[in-house]
């Protein structure tokens, strides 16, 4: 496997299978975006930062999440930005309000109830899911089991925006593929990208999707785009998810939130940098 940025690798391998989806032809993987931007925490809007200086860049946060999942460094990163977080935060609150007026009168829906809020939440909060799905001793078997369904069950995003996206990490000006429109503002008479690409993906996951194409030499490739933003909102919700979580220690539930959070932290910030 070479890996030539941060953004993209490039290797002979099997295409990405993402969050329980089967894939069976081999293929080269070309793995895109790992675009990072981080900005607030509600919880410390009160306690003298709401207008400092930031002490960490989006850039120098996401170089050192590189080296691995950091608790200290995302709440320290989110104490100093309070306002995106917080529209994060809110929309927690009425996902978690959505759940909670039917858990007791609507037993049998209210696993789907969850499923799909999670869904509304982003990438973040799909993993959290997941990760969910496999603790019967924290929650009941029923939610289990409807919270399976996110491994498989993911709204893809906009091909377009997917296409720009590998068009701006390639640094490509022409077109995409012969088979697809071209974008707005690509020079027309330039060499496309691939020989083909298919207009829509052949998987999708949490935190990205995937589509079939082929080099201009012939080789089947598979093209594995992040959802726009994915980092930027995970660190959003993790600064959230961290303040509650640590009111939350030893109140509720069997077993350590905060660590459990930190599992499912490190595991999607490993999933987001594509060179893994």
């Amino acid at each position: 496997m070479l890996a030539l940025a941060h953004s993209l690798t490039l290797g002979l391998v099997s295409p990405p299978a993402p969050d329980g989806v089967r894939s069976h032809t081999p293929s080269m993987s070309l793995a895109i975006r790992n675009r990072f931007q981080l900005q607030t925490y509600l919880p410390f809007v009160l306690e003298g930062s709401m207008f400092s200086q930031p002490r960490l860049t989006e850039k120098e946060a996401l170089n050192e999440l590189r080296k691995g999942y950091n608790r200290e460094l995302v709440s320290d990163f989110g104490m100093q930005r309070p306002f995106q977080v917080g529209g994060r935060f809110l929309a927690m609150a009425q996902a978690c309000l959505a759940v909670l007026s039917v858990w007791d009168e609507a037993q049998q829906t209210r696993g789907a109830v969850l499923r799909k809020e999670l869904s509304k939440l982003g990438p973040c909060a799909v993993k959290a899911g997941q990760t969910l799905s496999q603790r019967p001793d924290l929650i009941p078997a029923d939610i289990c089991e409807e919270l399976k369904l996110l491994q498989t069950e993911n709204e893809p995003f906009d091909n377009l925006v997917a296409q720009r996206v590998i068009s701006e990490e390639f640094g490509h000006t022409g077109p995409i593929a012969p088979n697809l429109p071209p974008l707005n503002g690509v020079s027309i008479g330039a060499k496309p990208l691939f020989a083909h690409l298919s207009a829509d993906p052949i998987a999708s996951a949490s935190l990205g999707q995937v589509y079939r194409g082929a080099t201009h030499e012939g080789v089947e490739v598979a093209v594995k785009v992040q959802r726009p933003d994915a980092l930027r909102q995970c660190l959003l919700d993790g600064c959230v998810v961290i303040a509650v979580l640590s009111a939350l220690q030893g109140k509720w539930g069997a077993g350590d939130l905060l660590e459990i959070f930190d599992t499912i932290a490190h595991g999607v910030v490993q999933e987001l940098d594509f060179r893994n």
